[in-house]
């Protein structure tokens, strides 16, 4: 009797330990990307961390993407070095002149981020990264509220979605609203309910379908957004080279942070360790 209590005492330390190891662990059945304009290099930074550091960008994890965050969700399922989406952003501007010209990225940011997406997204991307791609729109009948574009089919669909996804009226292409090709319907930005109520919560993904969402958001970066907020904080406002890497640096930061926090521990390749 005596090695069955024993027993049964080791037994229930085990659970103990099994149990607080569990909820220590981070298990998330979603990833998020908000919107940010000009901030997604932020988010590419941190799109950068999790490429080199875990395996998200190959398994089946949902992905959701508003605005800026919809290009950010594209890259990411296509496992898009995140180095050579800046140079290419970088380069498609200097041959543009958006540096230099009067206008900025005003009527001629559309065009240069669609051209950007054609040559990033893959043509081979494969069904299964294309299914779990979820782009967050707003229709014209603005008082219906955000939509979700999903199951895309194609690249050109998917290119198609984020684009109205991320279309700001007039501001991208001098055009009121984007059509998007996989169901022929015009949109605008999936965030202008967040842009025009700061307090709107986000309505995707459903709370019934995901309880356990990764958000990759710039505000959640306390320090960032401190500076920003002493500063022209605009989410069109023409960043430099420099500026752009060094967006990324911070969401690369960021994310390491979290890594650092056991925040990604269920997440990382198991040859990555955080010393």
């Amino acid at each position: 009797m005596r090695f069955q209590g024993s027993r049964s005492r080791v037994i229930y330390l085990l659970l103990i330990v099994m149990l607080i190891y569990t909820c220590g662990v981070c298990s998330y059945d979603c990833i998020r990307f908000k919107g940010g304009g000009i901030y997604y290099w932020w988010q590419a930074g941190a799109c950068k961390y999790l490429l080199e550091n875990t395996d998200l960008a190959r398994n089946q994890l949902p992905v959701y993407g508003t605005s800026a965050g919809a290009l950010s969700a594209a890259l990411f399922v296509s496992d898009v070095s995140m180095d050579r989406a800046a140079e290419l952003a970088i380069t498609l501007s200097e041959q543009r002149q958006v540096f230099t010209r009067r206008g900025g990225l005003a009527g001629v940011w559309g065009n240069l981020i669609e051209d950007w997406l054609q040559e990033l997204v893959p043509d081979t991307i494969s069904p299964s990264s294309l299914a779990r791609v979820n782009v967050v729109v707003t229709p014209l009948r603005i008082w219906e509220g955000p939509q979700l574009l999903s199951n895309f089919e194609s690249k050109e669909q998917l290119i198609s979605g984020c684009m109205a996804s991320a279309h700001i009226p007039f501001f991208l292409d001098k055009k009121p609203w984007r059509k998007c090709i996989k169901d022929s319907k015009k949109y605008i930005d999936g965030s202008f309910w967040q842009f025009v109520d700061k307090g709107q919560p986000e309505k995707y993904p459903l709370s019934d379908v995901h309880r356990d969402i990764f958000d990759l958001d710039y505000s959640l970066d306390t320090e960032f957004l401190e500076e920003l907020q002493q500063s022209d904080s605009s989410i069109v406002k023409l960043i430099t080279p420099e500026g752009l890497f060094d967006m990324m640096n911070r969401g690369y930061k960021y994310t390491e942070n979290l890594h650092q926090q056991g925040k990604l521990s269920n997440m990382v390749k198991s040859t990555v360790q955080y010393q």
